[in-house]
């Protein structure tokens, strides 16, 4: 083993935002997240209601493990968002699209976008 390499064994990433967890301790093959810093999402508002987008580099684990870096970047073309962290259903928004989505939660239009359980993501 190379003692140059970024080991982060035995360390807590902060509480997850996307799943509301506190947290997770990493093993070897474990890496923080670099875009979310861990979090597994992002908040507009910096607390646990309002619309939280969950990560696409980790996928709202707020780490990487082995396989997710093996797999590469994330290619998918969607983003998914939760109204709170208890809520179990996320809504898939397609890429480029986010602002409108955005405003279309601002003046409650509901119908046209379709929620998923968050377990499937």
């Amino acid at each position: 083993m190379h003692s140059s390499r970024d080991r982060h064994r035995n360390t807590e990433v902060p509480y997850n935002i996307w799943n509301g967890t506190k947290g997770h301790v990493l093993t070897d093959d474990e890496i923080i997240c670099k875009k979310c810093g861990g979090r597994g999402g992002y908040s507009e508002t910096g607390s646990d209601h309002g619309l939280i987008r969950m990560c696409s580099n980790c996928g709202g684990k707020g780490y990487k493990d082995w396989i997710d870096k093996a797999k590469g970047g994330p290619v998918d073309d969607y983003l998914y968002y939760i109204t709170d962290i208890d809520y179990r259903l996320a809504v898939k928004v397609k890429k480029g699209q986010e602002e409108e989505f955005k405003e279309k939660i601002n003046l409650r239009i509901e119908g046209e976008f379709k929620f998923i359980d968050k377990d499937e993501l």
